[in-house]
């Protein structure tokens, strides 16, 4: 555990204060601080410069705090999640909050404002302002996306660019976490990485950091793939992990290629590299994002903990996007969430609308299908939400949900 920064330590402190001096000079003045990085990101257009904002967070609490959490990805779902975000991962952490946000179409910068002044650091721009292209455009381009699902199913959709821009984007938060560390003059010592449309319904528990110091921590669940590979929605780890975890495009880029010398400790590239370890396995077989993710796990042996974590990946209409995330909600509600009827049928969406009995159209993991084939269960539960509108008489009536009666989730007792 990094030691706390004392009191007269002071050089850290009063580096990152002038820095937070000038974001609280131009916020009151209602501007948005434009901070260019030392090094202008590569491949940024020359009209561009990365949009940085330190806020007014108290710069003191941001040198004690030992976690950073990442929030990644597309602007989607983002304003109907940032309050949950918040107030069950980074709140209940007390953890400083990096966000980057990219997107192929042009993103206002009014994305932002339900965190507040909660953020750290953030990044709002498209795909050529944020991210590496060069190493997105390589990435995309390798033979292995050949064999990737999405790709040969839909192979108009642009899938290999739309993966390789997801992990680029992992890498540049992974970036702005060390340009901060490096500033503060204290490592954090438990990251997270979660992407921006993930709906938190409790706090995140404290296993994910007890189990993270010596690898990752992956919520149970959702291990999609003709082998069941691993959930990739979210990662807590240590700073191996943080770094796997943001540089699949560089390890997947490096066959054949040096190991890194700064990071030689970190990437296992003395193992030898990853695209002839996963190419060996997936030259022929179908092959999805957990796939790679289990395989890049099991090459680099880093340990993976598993922990319940009641979360679901929310559309922008507000329903939960993956029935399977759906169902162990439930299954961690019970019948209390029946009665709450106007969130639970926001979350259920089109799945409560169709009488039940008729299978869903969805993937389902190995483990999913063993336990719900077909989702008839999870479109009962959904479907009694929908016609029962909260009547207890009616809940209760409804044996068949096969949910805990008293109604009170284990993590809440």
């Amino acid at each position: 555990m990094p030691k706390p920064v004392r009191a007269h330590d002071r050089s850290a402190r009063v580096q990152l204060m002038r820095i937070l001096a000038v974001a609280t000079m131009v916020f009151v003045i209602g501007g948005t601080l434009n901070w260019s990085p030392p090094e202008r990101h590569p491949n940024a257009p020359s009209s561009t410069v990365d949009r940085v904002k330190y806020s007014t967070q108290s710069t003191e609490a941001s040198v004690m705090n030992t976690r950073a959490v990442c929030l990644v990805g597309a602007p989607r779902s983002l304003p109907l999640v940032v309050p949950h975000l918040l107030r069950y991962l980074v709140d209940h952490w007390s953890a400083d909050l990096f966000v980057v946000i990219s997107n192929q179409d042009r993103v206002s910068q009014e994305i932002m404002k339900p965190f507040g002044e909660r953020v750290l650091v953030s990044i709002v721009g498209v795909d050529s302002e944020v991210l590496d292209m060069n190493l997105v455009t390589e990435t995309a381009h390798l033979p292995i996306f050949r064999t990737l699902l999405h790709y040969k199913m839909h192979p108009t959709e642009n899938w290999p660019y739309r993966f390789a821009a997801q992990w680029a984007t992992r890498k540049r938060c992974y970036e702005l976490v060390m340009e901060a560390q490096a500033l503060r003059g204290q490592n954090y010592s438990t990251f997270v990485r979660m992407r921006t449309d993930t709906r938190l319904f409790a706090n995140t528990s404290d296993e994910f950091q007890q189990h993270s110091s010596g690898g990752a921590v992956i919520p149970a669940g959702e291990d999609y793939g003709t082998i069941p590979g691993l959930n990739d929605r979210m990662m807590v780890g240590g700073p191996e992990a943080f770094y796997l975890d943001a540089h699949i495009c560089d390890q997947l880029l490096a066959s054949g290629k040096a190991c890194d010398p700064g990071n030689a400790h970190l990437t296992g590239c003395h193992k030898g590299s990853f695209v002839p370890h996963f190419g060996r396995k997936h030259k022929q077989q179908l092959w999805v994002m957990e796939t790679l993710t289990k395989e890049l796990y099991a090459w680099s042996r880093v340990q993976v903990q598993r922990s319940d974590l009641d979360y679901c990946i929310l559309s922008p209409g507000g329903s939960c996007k993956y029935p399977g995330e759906l169902l162990q909600h439930f299954e961690k509600w019970g019948k209390m969430a029946l009665f709450r009827y106007g969130e639970t049928a926001a979350l259920c969406g089109p799945v409560g609308k169709v009488p039940s009995g008729r299978p869903l159209n969805n993937p389902q993991t190995q483990a999913m299908a063993a336990r719900d084939p077909g989702f008839l269960r999870l479109q009962a539960l959904c479907y009694a939400t929908h016609s029962c509108r909260g009547q207890h008489t009616c809940i209760a009536a409804s044996p068949s949900l096969f949910l805990p009666t008293d109604g009170v989730p284990k993590h809440h007792r």
